[in-house]
């Protein structure tokens, strides 16, 4: 299982991204990671104060703005990368097609598909 917190830079946010992109054959998607403490402001209204990462996606045009907050994670006890990852999995929920990937069941299943990501990342970014 990956540290329980290591903050995330935005460069290794990048990498990581364009590390999923190739590996989940999303490459024609144009994906912005956002590393801050508190969310963009197209999130503001959504984010509320125990939300640690946040996507926003447009199918139609291939591209998404994932954001992740060291901070919030550092409070709640949660790896960025593995943020980072939770949120990328909603992005390719959406570009494979699956319908409702916001319910708890899913997002409990993204968040362990975010640890196995971050696992995989780590070793082969060695």
């Amino acid at each position: 299982m990956p540290d329980q917190f290591t903050p995330l830079t935005p460069a290794e946010a990048r990498k990581a991204v364009r590390w999923f992109q190739r590996f989940m054959g999303m490459t024609d998607w144009r994906i912005k990671p956002v590393v801050a403490d508190e969310p963009p402001p197209r999130f503001v209204k959504t984010a509320g104060a125990g939300t640690i990462g946040m996507c926003s996606h447009l199918i139609e045009y291939k591209t998404a703005t994932v954001w992740v907050s060291n901070a919030r994670c550092k409070v709640d006890g949660a790896c960025p990368m593995v943020t980072l990852f939770h949120e990328m999995m909603h992005v390719v929920a959406e570009d494979v097609g699956i319908q409702n990937h916001d319910s708890f069941h899913k997002e409990f299943l993204w968040n362990r598909l975010g640890a196995v990501l971050a696992i995989a990342y780590r070793a082969e970014s060695k």
